[in-house]
C-alpha cells in the first residue's frame, strides 16, 4: 500500500482539483512531505514587519495546502502553528521527502 498527498495551489483554486504526489511508503512519510511543503509555502510569503493576520491572508490566496489522501491529515489544520513559529530550511525541504517515483516541484 502506498500513500498520496494532494497539493492544492491556493492561487489556482477553481482551476482543477490540485496535484497528486503518489508513492509514499507510509502515512508518516506522506505527512512529513505535506507538512514540509505547506510550511515552505508559508515561509515563502513571510516578510519582516508582517502581522500574523497578513501572513495568514497571503497564504490563503497564494500558498499551498497539502493533505494526505485518505489519511485524515490536512496541513491547513496546522496553519496557526506554522504562522506563529517560523520554520528552519530543513523543516521546509519537501523536495528531499518526495518519493523517488514522483514528479516534484511547482508546476
Amino acid at each position: 500500500m502506498s500513500y498520496a498527498v494532494l497539493v492544492i495551489d491556493m492561487a489556482q483554486t477553481g482551476q482543477g482539483d490540485g496535484r497528486v504526489v503518489d508513492g509514499f511508503a507510509s502515512f508518516e512519510a506522506a505527512r512529513a512531505y505535506a507538512e514540509a511543503r505547506t510550511r515552505a509555502s508559508v515561509e515563502e510569503l513571510r516578510a519582516a514587519d508582517q502581522t500574523t493576520a497578513e501572513l495568514r491572508t497571503l497564504w490563503h490566496v497564494y500558498g499551498e495546502d497539502c493533505l494526505v489522501v485518505g489519511g485524515g491529515f490536512s496541513a491547513r489544520d496546522e496553519l496557526d502553528y506554522y504562522v506563529a513559529l517560523p520554520a528552519s530550511p530543513a523543516q521546509c525541504d519537501w523536495t528531499s521527502l518526495a518519493p523517488a517515483s514522483s514528479v516534484t516541484g511547482k508546476p
